[in-house]
C-alpha cells in the first residue's frame, strides 16, 4: 500500500470507539509509527494492536515501546513479520517491564537474534504485575 493510504487509515483512528486496531500489511516504516503513535496517545479507547508485515524497525519499536510504556489501556500488540532487531527488542523489554496491562506481545518473524531474545526473557522474568 501506498503511504497515503496509512496516513488515511491512522488518522481515521483518531476518534475510534473501538477496542481493536488492525493496521495490517499497510507496509508502514518508522516514520509512519510515529504518526500513528501520537495519534493513539490521545485515543485512550484501543486495547489490542496489530500491526503485522509492515515495515517497523528498531526506531518503530522505539516509538512502539513509549506507548508500552506510558499505556493503561494496551493489553495486546501484534508486530508480527517486521523487521525489529536487537535493538528494537531492547527497547520493547525496557517498555514491558513497568507496564502491567500489557499481556501480549507477538514478534514472530523479525529480525531478533540471541540477544535481542534474552533482553525479552529477562523482562518477562523482571515484571511488575499489578495484584489488580
Amino acid at each position: 500500500m501506498t503511504d497515503g493510504k496509512a496516513v488515511s487509515a491512522i488518522l481515521r483512528f483518531r476518534d475510534y470507539t473501538n477496542n481493536c486496531l488492525r493496521l495490517d500489511f499497510y507496509g508502514m516504516g518508522d516514520n509512519l509509527i510515529e504518526l500513528l503513535s501520537s495519534v493513539l496517545q490521545r485515543n485512550q479507547t484501543i486495547q489490542h494492536i496489530s500491526l503485522i508485515t509492515n515495515k517497523i524497525g528498531d526506531r518503530g519499536a522505539q516509538v512502539l515501546a513509549s506507548l508500552i510504556k506510558d499505556s493503561k489501556m494496551l493489553i495486546s500488540l501484534d508486530l508480527r513479520s517486521n523487521h525489529i532487531g536487537d535493538q528494537g527488542a531492547n527497547y520493547l523489554a525496557d517498555a514491558l517491564i513497568n507496564n502491567t496491562t500489557l499481556t501480549t506481545l507477538k514478534l514472530r518473524g523479525n529480525e531478533i537474534g540471541p540477544s535481542g531474545t534474552k533482553y525479552l526473557i529477562d523482562a518477562q522474568k523482571n515484571r511488575t504485575v499489578s495484584p489488580c
